[in-house]
């Protein structure tokens, strides 16, 4: 089965995968179709299943890559947490440590990522989680918590849904420029 999908101007084609849906951008499929036909051509044995091969694999790279992000976000989420409950149990607590601001920590869109079946199925069939880079998360959050908006959301009173996405959007849009 196959979907189009329009979001804020971008389409996307949804593939249906072991029972649930894989979204990509235009963009994106024709990048790496550009990509595995200049292989193609560069090639000497003119090998057209070895190409196609190449594309699905490179598709699925991407697609890991998609959810090592979504992954990274719960981590963050996470470490966030883990710094709570260090800091709760410091000998000597700060009034700061013992009325912590767990805002980030408990993200609704966080854990709406938690819970998604389809998320922990897939990075259960691929194995995939951050266990092997774990410095990466912790690194990233420490440099987050200087990050000027991620400040103004950890101070402000305004604590909805639309908020939590609004970070978390604009943290996958500068992840580069913070790390």
């Amino acid at each position: 089965m196959q979907l189009v999908l329009k979001v804020k101007e971008k389409e996307y084609f949804c593939t249906e995968n072991s029972g649930f849906f894989i979204m990509i951008s235009r963009r994106l499929l024709r990048i790496k179709a550009l990509m595995a036909l200049y292989a193609f051509n560069r090639r000497d044995d003119g090998d057209l299943a070895q190409a196609e091969k190449e594309l699905l694999f490179s598709i699925g790279k991407s697609y890991d890559l998609y959810h090592y992000l979504l992954l990274l976000i719960i981590e963050l989420a996470d470490v966030a947490g883990e710094k709570i409950d260090l800091a709760l149990r410091k000998k000597i607590p700060t009034p700061e440590d013992l009325n912590p601001n767990r805002r980030f920590a408990d993200n609704l869109l966080v854990r709406q990522l938690r819970d998604n079946a389809d998320l922990k199925k897939y990075v259960a069939t691929k194995k995939i989680s951050w266990a092997n880079n774990s410095d990466i998360p912790r690194t990233l959050y420490n440099k987050m918590q200087k990050w000027e908006p991620f400040t103004e959301y950890m101070s402000s009173e305004k604590n909805s849904y639309n908020a939590d996405k609004k970070i978390i959007s604009r943290l996958d849009a500068e992840m580069g420029a913070i790390y």
